[in-house]
């Protein structure tokens, strides 16, 4: 019984006929550059290049379904809840800013780092406190 994995199923189906194919395909070019060249029709030679290339395709198709069938896997699966794409957006986040942090004190280089949870206010000084709420001033 062939395999419950419709991939590997495919596969093998693709490679054995590419392979049959090829085999049969050999035999026919042995036979048809035996028989004299005067009483050959040189068409059949075309038709048998086909045969042997189509095997040959075949079989890289049944080498390469399963790449293809892990790659297709992705789209197939169904989107992620938006709680979890943020928790791993943050998660990814915090690695990045670790990383970050870890490489520059490696090489001796300061480095700002933002903290988890806080937003970094645009055209603020590094080092300096952004104010938590814009004040008026009096003129």
């Amino acid at each position: 019984m062939l395999s419950a994995n419709p991939a590997a199923r495919s596969a093998l189906i693709y490679i054995t006929v590419g392979a049959l194919m090829d085999v049969w395909g050999g035999i026919w070019l042995w036979y048809i550059r035996s028989i004299p060249p005067g009483t050959r029709d040189p068409s059949w030679n075309y038709v048998c290049t086909g045969v042997l290339l189509t095997g040959v395709v075949l079989m890289a198709i049944g080498f390469l379904v399963g790449r293809i069938g892990r790659g297709a896997r992705h789209a197939d699966a169904p989107p992620a809840a938006p709680a979890d794409l943020q928790r791993s957006a943050g998660a990814e986040a915090a690695s990045a800013n670790n990383q970050a942090a870890m490489q520059a004190s490696a090489n001796g280089t300061p480095m700002y780092v933002v903290p988890a949870g806080t937003v970094p206010v645009a055209g603020t000084p590094v080092g300096s406190v952004a104010p938590s709420s814009p004040t008026k001033r009096n003129a």
